[in-house]
């Protein structure tokens, strides 16, 4: 194998391990950064998304949850 594919061959070795410790780096911050948050509340979360009894839905009938 010549030195010059043996020298492109490292330098691409590098440069994936380089994207490896940085993406590691992005994802554990990301993690820290979710757990400091906290969690949210149900009740919270029930509020946003979920609708209301009676509300009107797209094909035209009153929601009814019985």
């Amino acid at each position: 194998m010549p030195k010059s594919e043996i020298r492109v061959r490292k330098m691409n070795l590098k440069k994936g391990v380089g994207l490896v410790a940085i993406g590691v780096a992005l994802v554990g911050g990301m993690a820290v950064w979710a757990v400091s948050q906290g969690k949210p509340s149900l009740a919270a979360l029930y509020a946003q998304n979920a609708p209301v009894e009676g509300a009107e839905t797209v094909y035209g009938l009153p929601l009814a949850w019985e």
